[in-house]
């Protein structure tokens, strides 16, 4: 065993490492290259989806003005109900949901994430009598 080596020994005999100070077989502080979903390292915790409000929407307009998560909707009445969402305040917005058939009354449709909406929530709506439930964080 050369020098360096009993040196290296002998500091992590001192500092309580399992391997010696400068090892490269085992590497003991090593982090993960990617967190997964969810995971905050800064805090040590799992973060979960935010809570978000329901918004009724009953004729076309914005439903929300200014950043927001949007999580979904549901049909809650009307018949030959039909909805299309853009984020933004007008329909010159970025199309979310191109609601061209006829949506299932009480039928939840979630998306596979959250859309985080930079300018807004604006919907339109056809059919007779619409009503539609959107799920949201402002």
């Amino acid at each position: 065993m050369g020098v360096l080596t009993r040196v290296l020994h002998a500091l992590s005999a001192l500092t309580g490492e399992e391997e010696p100070v400068g090892s490269t077989g085992g590497a003991l502080r090593v982090y993960p290259a990617g967190l997964r979903a969810g995971e905050n390292q800064v805090l040590d915790v799992t973060e979960v989806a935010p809570v978000g409000s329901a918004y009724r929407a009953t004729a076309t307009g914005t439903i929300i003005t200014g950043p927001c998560i949007f999580y979904g909707f549901v049909n809650t009445a009307g018949t030959n109900p039909r909805i299309t969402i853009y984020d933004g305040v007008n329909t010159s917005g970025v199309l979310l949901y191109a609601g061209g058939v006829d949506e299932v009354v009480n039928v939840i449709r979630q998306f596979p994430c959250a859309i985080e909406c930079v300018t807004g929530l604006h919907v339109v709506l056809a059919g007779t009598t619409p009503a539609f439930t959107l799920f949201a964080r402002a």
